[in-house]
């Protein structure tokens, strides 16, 4: 007598069911095309549905042994077992370790860290304090280019051995140093998230983490003649009638978005122990298989551009302009009340010397506006295809250029134009072909 298997029909909408090796595997056929393929071939027998009085899915199954997973979340690639818990790989730890904190307060510990009895400090309050730390090779963050269409997700590695985990002896954590990465696209654009607040706990024994931090995303812009000639133009535009003050082309002027906890008004977001369980992770994102010594994750949801006391209307446009060009360069990576993701695998726990991580530190800090290139991979469907994010902005550049430009400092600023000599012939003319079509000409 077979067993059977029931299936909600809102899992099935779109989708189709198969059997392959030994597990059901939900497969999305409209955002998932190639890997439905790749399924096919793997397909060893198909499935025909039936529908009880209910208009449930009922599928008859012989030779399963009730060995099935969750319809929802099996859709990882078949070649490669995903591990989503700790193997506690082989690892030499250095001596001095003490632990305990941890263990000091019973609302620290999991399933619901409660952290609300410790002061939330900055990170680079405590330096003096660092003993013991954790570096991250593999910072993974994840996104969807359509906010709420999973199907559109992509994947990131950012800059490794930037980001850092530091805490004491007894595993109070004191500091978490921010990942960076280079996002080329129209132009180049740098973006850090920047670690503004942290608290909370380390456990080597367990290889476990609970940490509250606050992140704020920091987007600024590295411009070269390499440049497009329409970019160039509205530069020299802002630079000879209002100045460049406040515009975005260093760290400390940097774009400022907030986050919050995911449906929350919360900033302080958490840092659990794991892979984040919203989405499956490609194989070649995860890193257990190279020795990872632990791994955590985190969700941020994007919020508004904060606004600068003094601010210019004009810079405010511009940092507007700014994100939207990003946004079309990354795939809408900081979309406002898009989520991003970052798994966090860390290497096994160091010794810290003080010296070197304010060091190290501030080298980061200033390393992009040093003239340092870190452009950073592009971005990567599940199924590891290339994504190729809309990158030609000039449409918005021209509607920024007629909404805080008059056309008497259009016109002079095309005149000065043909003097620079830093625009060719042919750059010229495509900045006033581009004028004409937008009418600004």
């Amino acid at each position: 007598m077979p067993s059977l298997l029931v299936i909600r029909m809102k899992l099935c909408t779109l989708r189709q069911l198969f059997l392959v090796q030994g597990f059901f595997v939900l497969v999305d056929k409209v955002s998932s095309l190639e890997r439905t393929e790749y399924l096919r071939s793997l397909l060893l027998k198909n499935i025909q549905p039936l529908y009880d009085k209910n208009e449930n899915l009922v599928v008859e199954v012989s030779s399963l042994e009730k060995k099935y997973v969750d319809l929802e979340r099996q859709v990882n690639d078949l070649q490669t077992a995903i591990k989503n818990t700790n193997p506690f790989n082989p690892a030499i730890v250095p001596l001095g370790w003490e632990g305990g904190f941890a263990q000091s307060n019973i609302n620290f510990a999991y399933p619901a860290v409660d952290l609300s009895s410790i002061d939330v400090t900055t990170n680079m309050a405590n330096i003096d304090k660092l003993t013991r730390m954790q570096n991250v090779k593999w910072p993974e963050f994840s996104w969807e280019m359509v906010p709420g269409n999973e199907g559109t997700r992509v994947f990131n590695t950012f800059e490794e051995y930037l980001t850092r985990l530091g805490y004491d002896n007894e595993g109070r954590v004191w500091s978490i140093i921010c990942p960076q990465q280079g996002i080329h696209g129209y132009i180049n654009f740098n973006i850090e998230i920047s670690v503004t607040g942290v608290r909370g706990w380390e456990d080597e024994t367990a290889r476990s983490t609970g940490v509250d931090m606050s992140v704020t995303g920091v987007v600024w812009l590295t411009v070269n003649k390499e440049a497009p000639a329409t970019f160039r133009f509205l530069l020299n535009l802002i630079k000879w009638s209002t100045g460049m003050t406040g515009l975005p082309f260093s760290k400390s002027n940097g774009i400022q978005i907030l986050t919050n906890r995911p449906g929350t008004e919360e900033s302080l977001l958490i840092l659990h122990d794991g892979m984040d369980p919203d989405f499956n992770a490609p194989h070649f994102k995860t890193h257990w298989d190279e020795g990872a010594y632990a791994q955590v994750y985190v969700q941020a949801q994007l919020g508004e551009i904060a606004k600068r006391a003094g601010q210019s209307q004009l810079v405010t446009g511009f940092n507007e302009l700014i994100v939207t060009m990003f946004n079309f360069a990354s795939g809408n990576m900081l979309q406002s009340g898009n989520v991003l993701s970052w798994n966090i695998w860390f290497e096994s726990p160091e010794i810290v010397n003080q010296t070197e991580w304010q060091q190290h530190a501030e080298h980061w800090r200033d390393s992009f506006d040093n003239g340092n290139s870190h452009p950073g991979e592009p971005s990567t469907y599940f199924n590891g295809t290339i994504a190729k994010p809309e990158t030609n902005p000039e449409k918005l550049i021209s509607k920024f250029i007629a909404d805080y430009f008059t056309n008497k400092q259009i016109n002079s600023q095309v005149n000065s134009m043909n003097m620079d000599e830093s625009f060719s012939e042919i750059e010229e003319e495509e900045v006033k072909d581009n004028l004409r079509r937008h009418r600004l000409l």
